[in-house]
């Protein structure tokens, strides 16, 4: 009977045994799991950053492009004003001098 007992305790410990490797075992798994699924999603939200600061670069781009645009039609406009001032102050000198002639 103690013969017995002592052989049960014996193969009660091997499985105990067993079952905490195991467990062990289903654990790193678990962890190696979670630490991939980790990975992924920080470069997902990696790859969301990046596109999202392309897509606002694009947009400021074009932004500035516009901007220039704009700058440029209003420069020309000043140049055109600017030579069209210049014409009538030489028209106007033209005449003055022509005048303190006669």
């Amino acid at each position: 009977m103690v013969k017995e007992t002592i052989e049960a305790v014996k193969e009660a410990e091997i499985k105990a045994e067993q079952m905490l490797k195991e467990a062990s075992e289903q654990g790193r798994v678990l962890v190696e799991e979670t630490k991939n699924q980790a990975q992924a999603r920080v470069e997902e939200a990696k790859n969301v950053i990046r596109a999202k600061e392309n897509e606002a670069e694009a947009v400021r781009e074009k932004d500035g492009e516009a901007y220039l645009d704009q700058a440029l039609q209003e420069a020309k406009q000043e140049v055109a004003s600017l030579k069209q001032t210049a014409e009538q102050k030489a028209q106007e000198v033209i005449a003055s001098i022509m005048e303190s002639f006669i």
